[in-house]
């Protein structure tokens, strides 16, 4: 067991000796300690419930760029990416979204805005940070 970044006690995972769940314990506080610690949940987690619990609460941003955020969610990225998990979510997945949106008609200038509203923050939502 090791303590996490929020506090609460996490498995580690299972070894075939104590010696093996102390190391593995030992890897992943040194994770959290450093910064570059990860719930790997979050990767099982599909995009649409990433969006609407951990990211769109997060954003603080004017009434009409929240607005425009929202319908490009709805419109582009939430019925291609929606029910797929976080961690799927590679640059070969957003090539295949930008390929099929291109084809569908929407021009490129249109692909790089509404993508670059999802890189802006720290938590993105369409992976390609």
């Amino acid at each position: 067991m090791y303590q996490g970044i929020d506090g609460k006690y996490r498995s580690a995972g299972t070894f075939a000796s104590r010696r093996a769940a102390l190391r593995a314990a030992q890897r992943e506080e040194q994770l959290v300690l450093d910064g570059r610690w990860r719930d790997r949940r979050l990767g099982e987690m599909p995009f649409a419930d990433f969006v609407e619990n951990v990211w769109w609460p997060s954003k603080h941003l004017e009434l009409s760029t929240k607005a425009g955020y929202r319908s490009n969610l709805d419109t582009h990225f939430l019925p291609f990416f929606g029910s797929k998990p976080m961690a799927r979510i590679r640059p070969s997945l957003i090539q295949e979204w930008v390929t099929k949106a291109t084809a569908e008609g929407l021009a490129p200038r249109s692909v790089r805005k509404y993508t670059r509203c999802c890189t802006r923050s720290s938590n993105v939502p369409c992976g390609t940070r």
